[in-house]
């Protein structure tokens, strides 16, 4: 992909994609398409053809990184968990790669149930290749 006539980036790692949260943009000829790093959420897609137009759904509320999210601070703005867990973090379209559902409520009580469906992708896009020339990408998903 060019730009100007010199080589853009394909992938790009931002801070601030979405309220303050990191993710990656991934640009094509098309358009691109961002991913928020934490809670497993497709935040924008963008086509070159109709600029400024997100069709995936953004919240109204400020969003917050699922793991973030505390029972004592955040259950009266987002809910109670398991389904605040969710609201708080909820953006776009939810990948969900090896479960569906919410969590029973053993793995609600859990500490690790911090939300099954929406595992952090932080460990897995660190795995992308970010070399513009690269032909292949590939990413790793531990638990899939």
């Amino acid at each position: 992909m060019t730009t100007s006539g010199s080589q853009a980036r394909a992938v790009l790692r931002s801070k601030n994609m979405m309220d303050g949260r990191a993710g990656f943009r991934l640009r094509a000829d098309w358009g691109y398409v961002s991913v928020l790093e934490a809670g497993g959420h497709i935040c924008e897609l963008n086509l070159n053809a109709c600029s400024g137009v997100n069709p995936l759904w953004r919240p109204p509320w400020e969003t917050i990184d699922p793991s973030e999210y505390l029972t004592t601070k955040h259950a009266e703005k987002y809910g109670e968990p398991p389904d605040g867990r969710l609201l708080a973090g909820i953006a776009g379209h939810s990948l969900s790669f090896d479960h569906f559902g919410p969590p029973s409520p053993e793995e609600t009580a859990a500490t690790a149930a911090s939300s099954r469906r929406t595992r952090s992708l932080v460990r897995c896009f660190r795995h992308i290749s970010l070399n513009p020339r690269a032909r292949r990408r590939s990413s790793c998903f531990p638990s899939a």
